[in-house]
């Protein structure tokens, strides 16, 4: 999938979405301790898929990303001192 543009993905009868999912399968587990890390890097791409814009990716990206933060954030600060 990362050697695919959104157009040819259309020219293969598949959808944007399918490669969100494709590229998100790829790219997500790359970053298995760091999972905020792999939403942005997943935005990135998503922002330039060959030349084209795919809001579907960065809209994946973001919510995994915030997602990633959110759990953070309701940490508490006994969870956070221990947090290596």
């Amino acid at each position: 999938p990362l050697q695919h543009s959104i157009t040819s993905y259309y020219a293969m009868g598949k959808s944007e979405g399918d490669l969100a999912e494709d590229v998100a399968d790829i790219i997500l587990p790359q970053y298995p301790d760091n999972p905020a890390a792999g939403g942005l890097a997943l935005m990135n791409y998503g922002m330039d898929v060959k030349g084209e814009y795919s809001p579907l990716m960065v809209k994946k990206g973001a919510e995994t990303l915030f997602r990633s933060l959110e759990s953070y954030v309701r940490k508490t600060d006994a969870e956070v001192a221990n947090d290596q």
